[in-house]
């Protein structure tokens, strides 16, 4: 601005030529440059001093009251130290004279870019600390501006963030260490390694730490950036104390939802999906066992490909689309298992945002429950038609006109013809003497209080008869006012029946339970399984611990609450009533009963339902005997074992045949000695002797002898073997039949027969005594059919065969066949097939000779266990 418009022109110009980013325009006085400066946005003012009216001083008076931050240079050929004083008093930015050559526009410019620069920077970093101070203010983490005293960080200021998280006053912590507060014990060692590293770090460093709070230690993330001059730093604390909770239950999560997977009762498969086919991911226990797929050979495979048989393809990849799309499938499918074609519910759990699998497939085995479903639905269209023919008749006794209406079903159901005109009086008529007051009653009670009844009676019907019916009525009110009484009558005469016969069936129970000829106790465990959990919660052995610590059995046992016990106990225990017999209870235990008790206790605490023991008892008499006693807890007191019953079986007798059986055992065993020693000696004495004779003479008689000592050799072994094959077999193991029998046939079979094995299954048996009952089998073969015989073992159900192609066994000889000494051939001993059939016993089989299919012999061992079952 100046009062000479040329110059200012001129100025202008120079200016605009000095850099192509100034922009001039000029004023001739203060007026028109007030103007100006109100229309437009300007960034610098440059103004002449000496102007009429108004001169430089006075205009930048005028400039700062309403622009105190505009640039303002003072460009003026009147220069002096007062006109200098004043303006800079007056708040100009610079000040300058004019000269006479262009160099003053030049450094003009400079003035002015310098001063526009100057302020733009100062507003840019105004800018830039009242964003920081509104970041720092309202930041939500806690915030903290230390500077470093030496090694130590002094708080300088700390945001409203940092007080509501940490609980410190900023008025009591700044100017104080942080360190102090903050650090949880003021541990020294964390102090210093946290100093340091925070002072050694030249960008952002973040670590996270456990702080000290007003409300005690929390989890951050300590985030700090030092100060370009190393003087101080910032330091950002994040609580992620909830971050870290949730961390830890989302892992107690996965935990327990991997446990669940793995435990879960049905067939679950984790999948996830690729190419849109469900790939198996995991499977779990259950799964296996259904569909006898592990996780091992599954994961990888195509779950559709596992399971999907081809006529369910198409609803397979419909199920497969609405899993993708997002759906929530539950669904009745058909899916293959190693029994065939089985039932399943499917149902979906799909698992966002997870990166291992896209969610869950269940299939909870229904295929007994369709079972049960299609038969339900059979029953209840039975049922449906069963109440279309129900014996149900319907009445309504209208109060207000005294009318009684009856239903179809009534007259049947009564025995009366439908067009028989009722009244209230002539159908309480129809009732048994004995149970009309009581229908008289219920109905006045309806009419008279509004009583609902329901009641059993007789009535008699014309014929004569007498059926029971079930009578109900409701009162019916109207405007206040009862109107009528509608209601039903039922038939109810087989009901009668059935509940009489049920009692009947209570009364025969109980004639069964007193008269038993074993002993029988109804008992409550029920207040003892409670004691026993408290033991089997603090051992791991409770039979031990019971057997070290008696005094526990007894205390088992005074929580016993006898129920009920039978007379034949009674009697049996030579008590003189039931409550005699019970009040001296303890006194019928005897010798080793600690052991048994233990025993049947550690049972209990197993959760086993059956306990069975041979005890040493007492009668009240002082007599011992043995007896075998048998636990047993109903399947509908299996949980708490509210009802036991333990029954007794006097086996004095029994065991004394045992020990005598055990004699006899002994005695067979002294003769099985006798034959083994003496009478194979002598024989092969006499064998000897035979071989001598041959070379001294040739006689036919001779042959004979030697016939006649292999039939004693024979006689010999066949009764050994019948002496020692009556003992039950112990253990068993694995016997392949594709093997076995072709080992015993080399040491049996004549060079002519032949030996057909059909089967390769392995079986549990006693090897060395399976091999004596196939050896007998060849040799009853040949003796029975010659020396080229076939013979034939094949496979059954639950055994296997052994067949010939001989002439076979009358089927009226077949069940003499297996007696010791029967024989059809002058060869045999007879004791073959008795041996087979002990040996068959001795394993808990059966043995049985039938008709082959190719005519000859055929002997069948069923009750057998296979080696895979």
């Amino acid at each position: 601005m100046d009062d000479e418009p040329e110059f200012a022109d001129l100025a202008a110009e120079f200016l605009e030529r000095q850099d192509d980013r100034f922009v001039v325009e000029t004023a001739s006085g203060a007026g028109e440059g007030k103007q100006r400066l109100a229309a437009a946005d300007f960034d610098c003012v440059v103004s002449d001093y000496d102007m009429p009216a108004t001169n430089g001083i006075e205009f930048l008076t005028a400039v700062r009251a309403e622009h105190p931050d505009l640039p303002f240079v003072l460009f003026t050929g009147q220069g002096s130290e007062n006109v200098a004083g004043d303006a800079i008093s007056a708040g100009v930015t610079d000040y300058l004279q004019k000269g006479s050559g262009t160099d003053q526009y030049e450094l003009l410019a400079n003035r002015i870019t310098n001063a526009v620069s100057q302020v733009r920077a100062e507003r840019r970093l105004d800018e830039e600390r009242r964003r920081f101070q509104a970041l720092f203010e309202n930041l939500s983490q806690a915030v903290v501006d230390v500077e470093w005293d030496g090694g130590t960080p002094v708080v300088e200021h700390v945001n409203p963030s940092f007080t509501q998280v940490f609980g410190y006053a900023a008025d009591d912590i700044v100017g104080e260490s942080l360190d102090e507060y903050v650090i949880p014990d003021a541990d020294s060692d964390e102090i210093d390694r946290l100093n340091r590293r925070v002072q050694a770090e030249s960008g952002l460093y973040s670590e996270e730490v456990t702080r000290s709070t007003a409300d005690g230690t929390r989890r951050f993330l300590l985030q700090t950036a030092m100060y370009a001059d190393g003087s101080g730093a910032f330091a950002v604390y994040t609580d992620i104390t909830e971050r870290k909770h949730h961390e830890r239950e989302v892992e107690r999560q996965n935990t327990r939802l991997q446990a669940l997977f793995e435990n879960f009762p049905e067939p679950t498969v984790a999948y996830a999906f690729q190419d849109g086919d469900p790939s198996v991911i995991d499977v779990n226990e259950a799964f296996t066992r259904r569909f006898g797929q592990d996780a091992a050979a599954a994961t990888g495979e195509c779950v559709d490909d596992l399971l999907v048989s081809p006529e369910n393809r198409e609803e397979a990849r419909r199920l497969n689309d609405r899993v993708l799309a997002g759906d929530m499938v539950d669904e009745e499918v058909r899916r293959r298992t190693p029994e065939g074609v089985g039932d399943f519910r499917f149902r979906n759990v799909s698992v966002p945002d997870n990166n291992d699998i896209d969610g869950y497939c269940v299939y909870a085995d229904i295929t007994t429950y369709k079972r049960r479903e299609r038969e339900l639905e059979r029953q209840n269209d039975l049922f449906r038609k069963a109440q279309a023919i129900a014996d149900v008749g319907a009445w309504e006794y209208d109060i207000v006109a005294d009318e009684l209406t009856w239903s179809e079903q009534m007259y049947e159901i009564h025995g009366c013809p439908a067009d028989r005109e009722v009244t209230v009086e002539n159908a309480i008529r129809s009732y048994h003497p004995d149970d009309r007051s009581l229908v008289r009653d219920a109905l006045t009670d309806a009419v008279e209080r509004g009583e609902s009844f329901d009641v059993n009676a007789r009535i008699r019907t014309s014929a004569g008869g007498c059926r029971w019916v079930r009578l109900r009525g409701d009162p019916q009110t109207e405007a206040g006012s009862r109107v009528r009484v509608r209601g039903t009558v039922q038939n109810i005469t087989e009901h009668r029946d059935r509940e009489l016969e049920l009692q009947r069936e209570r009364d025969r129970y109980q004639s069964l339970f007193e008269n038993n000829p074993l002993t029988i106790w109804e008992e409550d465990f029920s207040g003892a399984v409670t004691h026993l959990e408290e033991i089997a919660s603090d051992v791991d052995d409770v039979e031990s611990y019971l057997l070290e610590n008696p005094e526990e059995i007894s205390r088992l046992m005074e929580r016993v609450e006898v129920i009920g016990v039978n007379q034949n106990a009674v009697e049996y225990y030579d008590a003189s009533s039931k409550e005699a017999l019970i009040d001296n209870l303890d006194e019928l235990f005897g010798d080793g009963i600690t052991e048994v008790l233990a025993a049947e206790w550690a049972a209990v605490a197993d959760g086993k339902t059956r306990f069975r023991a041979e005890v040493t008892g007492r009668k009240l008499s002082g007599e011992t005997h043995r007896e075998l006693v048998d636990m047993f807890v109903p399947a509908e007191s299996a949980d708490d074992y509210s009802r036991v019953y333990v029954i007794g079986t006097d086996i004095t007798e029994q065991k004394r045949r045992e020990r005598e059986l055990e004699r006899q055992n002994e005695r067979l065993d002294a003769f099985a000695s006798v034959v083994s020693h003496d009478l194979r000696n002598p024989l092969g004495v006499a064998t000897g002797r035979l071989e001598l004779a041959r070379e001294a003479c040739d006689s036919s008689h001779l042959d004979a002898v030697a016939d006649a000592h292999d039939r004693m050799a024979a006689l010999i072994d066949d009764l050994l073997g019948l002496a020692r094959q009556g003992d039950p077999v112990g253990v068993t193991e694995p016997v392949d039949l594709g093997s076995m029998p072709e080992r015993c046939w080399e040491t049996v079979a004549s060079a002519d027969a032949t030996l057909r094995v059909e089967t390769d299954t392995s079986i549990r048996a006693d090897p060395s005594r399976l091999r004596q009952l196939f050896e007998n089998l060849y040799r009853n073969a040949v003796e029975h059919a010659g020396p080229d015989v076939t013979v034939t073992i094949g496979e059954l159900d639950d055994g296997f065969y052994v067949g010939d192609n001989g002439p076979g066994i009358p089927e009226d000889g077949r069940e003499d066949a297996f007696e010791a000494g029967y024989s059809t051939t002058d060869e045999g001993t007879g004791f073959g097939l008795s041996i087979v059939e002990e040996i068959a016993e001795a394993h808990g089989w059966e043995v049985a000779a039938t008709g082959g299919t190719d005519g000859g012999a055929r002997f069948e061992v069923t009750g057998v266990s296979f080696a895979d079952e």
